[in-house]
């Protein structure tokens, strides 16, 4: 099942992901970079939208190098092949069914990336972003949830 969403937070959550998981692996924060998924991650488009788990195929067989090594500039550029230090690895990844229960489940073990109505976030301030499914709004957006409940 792929999903595709615009934009290139289909990298940014890739990368949080990562680090989330390796933080939890290691208990060591690293900022991994955006950059070399938006450069480097051919089976997506850039700047020009992305889906996840293409994304995480590409971390899984190359790792992902550190933000500072591989700075984010908000634009695609060409694919810096580089003898890069990879600091983020998986070893795999699964979807989650979409229902409640599971989400509650897979969240209670490490942060999982979901996709949002965009048009939503707009208006979010802050706190549980609570919404309910409107199919005449577009603007699909990967984010990472990090918890669940109040």
């Amino acid at each position: 099942m792929l999903l595709f969403v615009a934009g290139s937070c289909w990298a940014m959550a890739v990368a949080a992901s990562v680090e989330a998981v390796n933080y939890l692996k290691t208990w060591r924060s690293i900022r991994l970079s955006v950059q070399e998924l938006v450069d480097c991650n051919i089976e997506n488009y850039g700047c020009n939208g992305g889906d996840y788990c293409y994304a995480f195929r590409y971390v899984k067989e190359n790792g992902l190098t550190t933000e500072s090594s591989y700075p984010y500039k908000a634009r695609q550029g060409i694919c810096r092949k580089l003898d890069k230090k990879v600091e983020g690895r998986i070893s795999n990844f699964r979807y989650v069914r979409r229902d409640e229960d599971a989400l509650e489940k897979a969240v209670a073990k490490q942060p999982v990336i979901v996709t949002v109505q965009g048009d939503h976030l707009q208006w979010y301030n802050g706190g549980i972003m609570d919404y309910k499914f409107d199919k005449r709004l577009t603007g699909w957006h990967a984010v990472l949830v990090v918890g669940y409940g109040t």
